[in-house]
């Protein structure tokens, strides 16, 4: 019965030489720079939709542009899957205005110069570049509109600003990943609930549906589905993120599927749209 449903990851060694090649670069094709701030935003090469180089917009798998080669933050070369052959370069000169830093960024063929960036070291913070004794760091010029997109620049750093925080991949020799367990969710646990279950003398989730009446019942009904609605939130996996975890283990129990749920068990059915419904979180989020 567990075989019938499964998680399904995309792996890809491409360009990897690193001894955890597997992970986490491919899950779910989502090897990107992400503003950590706003996980659903991806930096990328802008192909055109704006006059600079690098854009921050709405991550797609889809867009390769988006997606960072396996050996960007090994190699300090910014290079995405398209255009494969240029990376992100810095030049004197600026055009002015909110981006201007004496330095501007463009895309030229990998190896010429100018393109080594410093990646931030855990999976979060700035990115920055260096040139004797001057260091700058990669920077979001704003907010993209809905569907839209903003220029990303090299300004001056400033730990607090909120536009020079990223998240990256991390280094395919470092850890494969970095992860957390989330109990107490789909399957209660009574020191997970202490007011609901402990304090109660109620030390599993039988037992507390059978105190509101059973699985039937629409007291046990009511209080399941607020708990599954409210215990796993999107600002909770923010959170996580920020703190460099990059996959999660949720526990199950065998009732959360359709085809198995049997009523005379003694577990409320319906807690799979909840399942599906973080599952769609944690893929926007790179997780």
């Amino acid at each position: 019965a567990a075989s019938s449903w499964t998680a399904a990851a995309v792996w890809s060694a491409e360009g990897c030489t690193g001894p955890l090649c597997a992970a986490p670069w491919a899950v779910a094709g989502q090897p990107a720079l992400r503003l950590a701030s706003r996980p659903d935003l991806c930096v990328g090469a802008c192909n055109g939709a704006s006059a600079g180089a690098l854009c921050l917009r709405e991550c797609d798998p889809g867009v390769a542009g988006q997606r960072l080669a396996a050996d960007a933050v090994d190699s300090g070369r910014m290079r995405f899957e398209s255009p494969s052959a240029d990376c992100a370069a810095v030049a004197s000169g600026a055009d002015g205005g909110e981006a201007s830093s004496g330095f501007s960024i463009h895309m030229s063929q990998c190896g010429a110069g100018g393109g080594e960036f410093s990646f931030p070291e855990g999976g979060q913070g700035s990115i920055t570049w260096t040139q004797g004794e001057e260091t700058l760091c990669l920077s979001a010029l704003g907010m993209p509109a809905e569907k839209g997109s903003v220029d990303v620049a090299l300004l001056p750093c400033n730990a607090s600003s909120e536009s020079q925080a990223f998240l990256v991949p991390r280094s395919a020799d470092g850890s494969a990943f970095v992860g957390v367990n989330l109990g107490g969710w789909l399957i209660l646990e009574d020191w997970m609930l202490p007011a609901e279950m402990q304090t109660q003398g109620i030390h599993d989730e039988y037992s507390l549906i059978q105190k509101y009446g059973g699985p039937e019942d629409p007291r046990a009904q009511a209080f399941m589905k607020a708990h599954w609605d409210s215990f796993l939130r999107p600002e909770h996996l923010d959170v996580l993120r920020r703190f460099g975890a990059t996959h999660v283990r949720i526990p199950i129990g065998y009732w959360l599927l359709p085809s198995l749920h049997n009523a005379s068990d003694g577990f409320v059915a319906g807690s799979e749209p909840y399942l599906r419904r973080a599952l769609v979180w944690l893929q926007q989020r790179g997780m």
